[in-house]
């Protein structure tokens, strides 16, 4: 039985072991224990007696025990830890051994939140092991140590984007995939809120750095996606479809929702899901496979229809790929055999499969590994 199975067995709340009113604090039960946390509290009692337990007290196995964590103001439940060790060494996880007891279970627990206290109520049935619960509190309020950007936070892993910071030079406002404050907590951004981007009029260019689906709530970023301010909003190229089909829609039209790629090499290859509109420094091909030739054809559009895989030509440096509501011409990349990969995969049969490396087709490797915004060359004929 694995640990992780055990500890469950051991924590679950079982009512029926025995009732509360019989059970509590004991000279001969189990220690449980547990420090003050920073920016915080945290208490205990026994459920049914209503005895309070401090960290130390010797509990009785089969007590229901509720444990209450309460922040600071201005600070939240970021994480609960419950740990059980025991002092059978044949019994231990060998890669959680302290100096005289051993870690038998470990887990992150989700306590309950009541909104009326601002606190949060864990409970649990007290085994037959020594029992260690640990809090971590952080602020709601999150500032990042590199950019300054500021965010809120709901539950002390994912944080709302509330105020931004431009790049005064280039006047680019850059949105991280996550934020890091002075303590070293790091936060995953999931959201932006209206207001963010207030005060930002001369600021062309935002970049959202997730290559997660973010929610935004005002799609016009204040006022700045807009046609008097026409302000770019940049994307993961994986994200550009959801986007301009979903909460970013209005910006298509626009043509102020982008995505950028950097090219390696003279020749790239390059799909997407969303029709895009390339600048004018490229060159757009098609592949036909003949008899164990390659064939490149000019196509004359500079636009890339959705789902469609090509060649280009250009430059080492980074292009700037814009959405666009033309669906463009497929009759222009009829018998084309590049193959659009819009997400990365891992193909299965290689057999006829090439990928283009070095400004040359070479056939795949074993590991059949295609990286997404991508096309691969498949010659069957």
């Amino acid at each position: 039985m694995n640990i992780s199975n055990l500890f469950a067995r051991l924590c679950i709340v079982i009512a029926v072991l025995a009732s509360p009113l019989t059970r509590g604090l004991a000279a001969d039960g189990y220690t449980l224990s547990f420090e003050q946390p920073e920016h915080g509290t945290l208490s205990g009692f026994l459920l049914g007696t209503e005895q309070h337990v401090t960290s130390g007290s010797t509990v009785e196995p089969g007590s229901l025990v509720v444990i209450t964590a309460t922040p600071d103001e201005g600070y939240l439940l970021a994480r609960m830890v419950v740990t059980l060790y025991t002092d059978d060494a044949s019994q231990a996880n060998t890669r959680g051994k302290g100096s005289d007891v051993s870690i038998l279970g470990q887990q992150e627990v989700e306590p309950v939140f009541n909104s009326e206290t601002g606190s949060y109520r864990y409970l649990f049935t007290m085994t037959g092991q020594q029992t260690q619960v640990s809090v971590t509190f952080a602020r709601r309020n999150v500032i990042d140590t590199q950019t300054g950007t500021q965010g809120t936070t709901d539950n002390g892993r994912t944080v709302t984007i509330s105020q931004t910071v431009a790049d005064a030079a280039s006047g680019t406002v850059t949105i991280p995939a996550s934020l890091t404050d002075a303590a070293g907590n790091t936060f995953t951004v999931t959201a932006i809120t209206a207001g963010a981007f207030s005060g930002m009029g001369n600021v062309k260019d935002i970049c959202l750095e997730s290559h997660d689906l973010l929610t935004i709530a005002d799609p016009t970023f204040d006022g700045l996606a807009t046609a008097d301010h026409g302000t770019r909003i940049h994307v993961y190229q994986t994200l550009l479809s959801p986007y301009a089909e979903g909460q970013l829609s209005q910006l298509v039209a626009l043509r102020l929702l982008v995505t950028d790629i950097r090219a390696t090499n003279r020749l790239f290859t390059f799909s997407n899901a969303h029709s895009v509109e390339l600048p004018e420094e490229t060159g757009i091909y098609i592949c036909q496979a003949v008899s164990g030739e390659v064939n490149f054809l000019q196509v004359p559009t500079r636009v890339i229809p959705a789902n469609t895989g090509v060649l280009l030509t250009g430059r080492r440096t980074d292009y700037m790929m814009v959405a666009t509501p033309e669906a463009g011409d497929r009759r222009l990349f009829e018998g084309n055999d590049l193959v659009a990969v819009t997400v990365g995969c891992h193909l299965t049969d290689l057999s006829n499969a090439y990928l283009l490396k070095d400004n040359a087709f070479w056939k795949m490797a074993h590991s059949g590994a295609i990286p997404d915004g991508k096309a691969y060359l498949l010659m069957t004929k």
